[in-house]
């Protein structure tokens, strides 16, 4: 199943003025928030070899959002765009995450079940 437009005109929504929003989030060798794109997450050196793994940074915070039909998203940001963070903050990095979905999805990486994505509504959001 592909995007649908009721999925695609949230996500247009949420990045009126934040227009990267959910475009670089997820790149080679980091992670960075959806919200200031500080990174999160990096490739590190474990000191074996050439082995490398991805390292959360200081900087690294789990949120988890639960919705209106009883699911729940777990993500990731910076701390500091997740203190305080407000109703219309949730919904922009629950839209970046489907962004990066479609992405995913765009790129061969399998369907995503856009009729349960594009309709739930944040009730909650909390930090792990």
């Amino acid at each position: 199943m592909r995007i649908t437009g009721k999925a695609r005109a949230r996500i247009a929504r949420a990045r009126r003025g934040r227009p990267n929003l959910g475009r670089n989030t997820i790149q080679k060798r980091k992670v960075l928030c959806p919200l200031c794109e500080v990174p999160v997450r990096s490739l590190a050196r474990t000191g074996v070899g050439d082995e490398v793994v991805m390292s959360n940074l200081d900087t690294y915070q789990v949120v988890m959002f639960e919705f209106d039909d009883g699911s729940a998203h777990q993500t990731v940001m910076c701390k500091e765009c997740s203190t305080g963070m407000t109703d219309d903050d949730a919904e922009a990095v629950y839209m970046a995450n489907l962004a990066e979905f479609e992405q995913i999805e765009n790129n061969g990486g399998g369907e995503a079940p856009w009729h349960l994505y594009e309709s739930r509504e944040i009730t909650k959001f909390f930090k792990e």
